[in-house]
């Protein structure tokens, strides 16, 4: 997975940018987020700013349905393998379901700002959020405008966070 990630990076984008945005979910299928690290920073002007809003890891430790803790907060270097039903880019009306092996990994906070530290990006902000930006997880409601959460469960965990660093220069 990484590896055709870090090649469509080098090969297509081999030079520098003012801003690099890293949006929702892209994380979770990465297994090496040093590797990552190591693409992102030379991407970046001197002066550039790198942002990521992703899912909250404590989140990402939970079976949806149930809010049951199933999976480690810290990545373990193997992946989490399952076999879900049906497909969150699959709208088509298919007759049989669609279903598909998915690996994943959690990463903790921890992780993927000290990876991301360590190439040398300064961490400008970091936030936690209550809500997730759109309806994507069972159960959840709309609270406000482009705010989710689950009903009876607000605010007891972060759902999403962000961060923004920068290259020096």
């Amino acid at each position: 997975h990484l590896n055709i990630f870090t090649d469509a990076l080098t090969k297509h984008l081999n030079k520098e940018h003012d801003i690099i945005f890293t949006s929702y979910g892209g994380i979770p299928w990465l297994p090496d987020l040093e590797a990552w690290a190591k693409v992102i920073y030379p991407l970046l002007k001197p002066g550039g700013t790198m942002v990521l809003v992703e899912f909250h890891p404590t989140w990402m430790m939970l079976d949806f349905n149930n809010l049951e803790i199933i999976y480690s907060y810290f990545n373990r270097g193997e992946p989490y393998i399952e076999l879900p039903e049906g497909s969150y880019v699959d709208h088509s009306n298919a007759s049989e379901p669609v279903q598909m092996e998915e690996c994943f990994w959690n990463h903790s906070l921890s992780e993927v700002i000290q990876n991301l530290l360590a190439q040398g990006l300064i961490l400008e902000r970091f936030e936690e959020y209550d809500y997730s930006a759109w309806n994507c997880f069972p159960g959840m409601a709309e609270v406000a405008p482009g705010k989710y959460m689950r009903p009876g469960k607000e605010t007891m965990l972060p759902l999403m966070f962000g961060l923004r660093l920068c290259k020096s220069g």
